[in-house]
């Protein structure tokens, strides 16, 4: 948190009687998972999970699942990511081919900030597997490694930056 604030004009406060609040904490299920955006009918404030021993070994996952709670999407799941890169269905395992669909235009914006592969919101090559081999490789150089967990690129900074309205810091 304290990494993030550094950079951004988002500030993260311990809660004391405010209504709408980020709960960091461990629900039932294992995983590192947020959801995206201020969820308005979230009683008792909406929960940061961080079941799972992976969550804690690197500050980017947790950076990955603020961003999440701040309103940022996975990148692979822009409206203009076909573009960009392609989605490997067929290596896919069955139960997580719906974390590949691409969110509705409608429903998210890019901020005007170009494609990032880098993105600390980004899948990697080989997210979700059923057989080892990538799922989703950039189109231009399917060599290239996509996402990273180790700190927010520029771009990611940027679009948050956008969507609060605030400058750079």
């Amino acid at each position: 948190m304290r990494q993030l604030t550094r950079r951004l004009c988002v500030r993260f406060v311990e809660r004391t009687d405010e209504r709408h609040y980020v709960a960091v904490g461990k629900r039932r299920e294992l995983g590192c998972s947020s959801v995206v955006g201020r969820q308005p009918d979230a009683s008792g404030g909406q929960t940061l999970n961080l079941r799972s021993p992976e969550c804690l070994q690197q500050a980017g996952v947790i950076q990955h699942e603020l961003l999440h709670a701040l309103g940022l999407m996975h990148e692979q799941a822009r409206p203009d990511r076909d573009g960009h890169v392609r989605v490997l269905w067929e290596n896919i395992h069955p139960d997580y081919k719906s974390d590949f669909e691409k969110a509705p235009e409608e429903y998210v914006s890019t901020y005007g900030v170009p494609y990032d592969y880098a993105s600390i919101m980004h899948y990697p090559n080989n997210a979700f597997s059923k057989n080892k081999k990538n799922t989703i490789i950039a189109k231009d150089n399917p060599n290239l490694q996509l996402g990273q967990r180790n700190s927010p690129t520029e771009k990611d900074l940027e679009k948050v930056r956008r969507m609060y309205n605030c400058a750079s810091s």
